[in-house]
């Protein structure tokens, strides 16, 4: 008809932005999980909102990223990639992350004097779900763990969960957007790194002092000094 404009259509293909990324629509009883055809020969999955059902579709899904390597997840992973996506390119690093998350230290300096390092109060989801997560790693026999708990015991559980979701969501971040492998050395290499940490400053102090430290053969040997 004269005057009536036409739709034109374009015959290009839209670009691949992320080939890892997976779609989820969330409902109450139910998700529908799709993921790119040329991953699977079922790409499109309908999983129960069960418990059980959740860590299927957290297996399946972690095949693009494995986050069920990292500890004091589970089923919680979903909600996190529900509330921060999966490119983690809209973050420059990993601090840029936790600085949205509000995880990162709020540094307020005045005249070149550090006069707070609070974090900053948030009711971001996925922060909520981090602290979460914090305090059931807290409860394991991992490296996490015993940092969790190393911290808990120094300066209270309140920055130890703080600390904690610190670590998890930078695991988070380089587990998305790099498809880093993490394993945990477990709560004896955590406890041997800590024990060489506090070492290392004693050396470093003595030597500030003008004296030197001298290792006790007997105390190391586990024979007792009267």
């Amino acid at each position: 008809m004269p005057g009536k404009r036409t739709r034109k259509t374009s015959s290009k293909q839209l670009s691949t932005i992320n080939p890892d990324a997976a779609g989820l629509d969330v409902g109450s009883t139910f998700h529908v999980v799709a993921v790119p055809p040329d991953r699977d020969e079922m790409p499109v999955r309908t999983f129960r909102t069960f418990s059980g059902d959740l860590h299927q579709l957290a297996d399946w899904l972690t095949q693009g990223a494995d986050l069920s390597q990292i500890h004091g997840f589970g089923p919680t992973v979903l909600r996190l990639v529900a509330e921060c996506g999966d490119d983690m390119r809209k973050w420059p690093t990993a601090k840029h992350f936790t600085s949205w998350l509000c995880l990162a230290p709020g540094n307020k300096i005045s005249g070149g004097r550090l006069l707070s390092s609070k974090t900053r109060p948030s009711a971001n989801r996925a922060a909520i779900l981090l602290r979460i997560a914090a305090v059931n790693i807290g409860r394991t026999q991992t490296a996490r763990g015993a940092f969790y708990r190393r911290v808990a015991g120094r300066v209270g559980k309140a920055k130890a969960v703080t600390a904690t979701a610190r670590k998890l969501a930078i695991l988070f971040y380089n587990a998305l957007r790099f498809g880093m492998t993490y394993v945990d050395p477990g709560v004896a290499y955590y406890e041997e790194r800590y024990r060489q940490r506090v070492i290392h400053k004693l050396h470093r102090r003595a030597r500030d002092l003008g004296f030197s430290l001298v290792p006790n053969s007997a105390a190391s040997a586990g024979v007792e000094v009267s």
